[in-house]
């Protein structure tokens, strides 16, 4: 579950992806095994984070190796670039490197100032054809990260092939599910810890929220009342929310990212290719 093993098209070299659900306990322990299976056996080539130099800096300093920081919010990343660093030392010849293989955040957050815009310009547009734009967007968005053995399926290849996609099963996997208030625990509390002001703001406004709706409820609403309401949030979220959240998150957050974590991870495969050391992943 949330692996895949395969040989880099171009140079042959093994690649195994691990896909995680971050800070979770079963996600850590499972890249903790793989890592350190392929360091024991000296075919460790390198270890490739979907991070960028910022971001990886931010999480560096909040919490680095060694301290209480770094134990609290344990995650996957810092394990498997801790493990790296272990190899590498003990190894005599072979340089294991860290790849930060993710854009830096400031063209991701331009990408998605920017899918917001065109979002909301075909949501107001649909007689020129912007609703049918979005729908075909989150169609392929849904297909290519949640039902990848739904689309490609063009010949008897392409059905031996499906083994080689991570789907829905994947991220349904209980083991990860039962991990996954922790994850979400240390999530918030990391960006907390990362960006102090704006995080505090945030936990305080999901108080305030919370608490309003436990101390007042739906006040003195009719059944009918609360039936319109709910049906008009419903409404708005189909209309609104919808496209542009998951427009975003499908696309830009998840599709058009896997190219560029795609892109650089070839890159570090011909790497390693020149190297003479396509026998390591």
């Amino acid at each position: 579950r949330q692996t895949l093993f395969f040989h880099d098209a171009k140079t042959g070299v093994p690649i195994h992806i691990i896909g995680t659900m971050h800070y979770n306990p079963h996600s850590i322990a499972k890249v903790e095994g793989i890592v350190s299976s392929y360091g024991k056996a000296n075919r460790l080539g390198s270890v490739v984070l979907e991070s960028c130099e910022e971001r990886w800096s931010a999480t560096q300093h909040v919490q680095p190796e060694g301290s209480k920081m770094r134990s609290f919010l344990d995650n996957e990343f810092q394990t498997a670039a801790e493990l790296a660093k272990l190899y590498d030392e003990q190894s005599e010849k072979e340089n294991i490197r860290l790849i930060l293989a993710d854009e830096d955040i400031q063209s991701n957050n331009m990408r998605i100032k920017k899918a917001f815009k065109s979002t909301i310009t075909d949501i107001v547009n649909p007689w020129k054809g912007g609703w049918e734009s979005i729908m075909l967007d989150l169609k392929r968005g849904y297909s290519e990260n949640f039902d990848p053995r739904s689309t490609n399926r063009s010949t008897k290849e392409d059905d031996e092939r499906m083994h080689l996609y991570l789907d829905r099963d994947d991220l349904l996997d209980m083991e990860m599910l039962r991990s996954a208030p922790i994850s979400l625990a240390r999530y918030v509390l990391g960006f907390v810890a990362r960006k102090p002001l704006p995080g505090s703001l945030l936990l305080a406004w999901l108080a305030a929220l919370l608490g309003y709706g436990v101390l007042h409820g739906t006040g003195d609403l009719s059944l009918a009342d609360e039936a319109k309401a709910t049906a008009a949030g419903l409404l708005l979220n189909l209309l609104l929310g919808v496209p542009l959240f998951g427009r975003t998150l499908l696309v830009t957050l998840l599709s058009d990212r896997n190219e560029i974590l795609a892109r650089n991870i070839r890159a570090e495969c011909e790497r390693l290719q020149s190297e003479g050391r396509s026998n390591q992943a």
